[in-house]
């Protein structure tokens, strides 16, 4: 719980939001909710960057080795990441 909500009300609140726009056929309609997100996803990046900033602390030691143990992982989950958006044009085309 955050803010002592209920998670539960919290994502049934969202769905007549949603509802509404999967309603929608024209992406232009859509750029003022893609715009809030890029402010978000702003907000949340310089966040994040800002508390790591502060609590940063510099080491001297150097690396000796570098692991490539988890290199399929690390290929997996940008593979997953970059899967969207080769799914945006044909979404566009389709809604036409």
């Amino acid at each position: 719980q955050i803010w002592h909500i209920d998670r539960f009300k919290t994502c049934l609140s969202f769905i007549p939001i949603l509802s509404f726009l999967v309603q929608v056929r024209e992406m232009k309609t859509l750029s003022p909710f893609s715009l809030i997100a890029d402010v978000a996803n702003l907000t949340g990046l310089s966040a994040v960057l800002l508390q790591d900033f502060k609590s940063y602390v510099y080491h001297h030691e150097s690396v000796a080795a570098v692991d490539f143990s988890n290199m399929v992982f690390v290929v997996g989950v940008s593979m997953y990441a970059f899967e969207g958006v080769a799914l945006i044009l044909p979404l566009e085309s389709s809604c036409k």
